[in-house]
This record gives C-alpha cells, sequence and structure tokens, in this order.
C-alpha cells in the first residue's frame, strides 16, 4: 500500500476532493468508516485507512493484500 501512496492519494484528489458534489460525500464517509480528527486532508485519510489495515491484521488476523495473493 506505501508504494501505492501517489496513485491512492492522487486519486483521491482527482475523483472525489476535485468534485465540488463529491467532496463533502467523501470526507463524510471517510470520517465515519476511519479514526479521523478535525483536520482533514488526503494525507490523513491515507493515515487513517493504513492504521486501520495494521490494526485488521493485528488483531483479526486479515491477511495482507499484495499483487500475488491478488490472483488467487
Amino acid at each position: 500500500m506505501a508504494n501505492a501512496w501517489n496513485r491512492i492519494i492522487g486519486w483521491w484528489e482527482t475523483a472525489y476532493l476535485e468534485n465540488d458534489a463529491l467532496r463533502p460525500r467523501f470526507l463524510r464517509e471517510a470520517a465515519a468508516a476511519l479514526p479521523l480528527n478535525d483536520a482533514v486532508g488526503t494525507a490523513t485519510v491515507y493515515d487513517a485507512l493504513d492504521w486501520r489495515r495494521l490494526r485488521l491484521w493485528q488483531d483479526q488476523q486479515v491477511p495482507q493484500w499484495t499483487p500475488a495473493n491478488a490472483l488467487t
């Protein structure tokens, strides 16, 4: 996921944050699903998403996604 940081952030900015209609929804849904504080930006959302991914792996042993296991 760290290798895709620029692509993920770029997609969020292009698809959601630059669109006046989608920006509020994206931020509301991110705030509802992720541990975010009041300062919400793409880097903050990414960090919260990465934290959630790590917690799922640690607490529930959810397997890490890799390109190799995506095809199986």
